[in-house]
């Protein structure tokens, strides 16, 4: 199994992984609450840093910069 650098640097820097849950600010959103769903992506954009992407219980994908989203423990 390789594992690419990028991979190790979001892993040593950032906790958040696939899988976890985690919520996505209504700022990001335009909902009025803060929607909750799990990370199917984590990314290092050369632009916008750290970009995240959840998914809700109704199948919507969300996606930004990480000051946008809450790990749920």
């Amino acid at each position: 199994m390789s594992v690419s650098f990028n991979s190790l640097m979001l892993n040593k820097y950032f906790r958040m992984k696939t899988g976890d849950k985690a919520k996505v600010s209504p700022d990001l959103t335009g909902e009025n609450e803060w929607i909750t769903g799990e990370v199917i992506d984590i990314e290092k954009n050369p632009f916008k840093g750290i970009v995240i992407a959840i998914k809700d219980k109704l199948g919507r994908i969300f996606f930004g910069e990480e000051r946008y989203f809450m790990q749920i423990n």
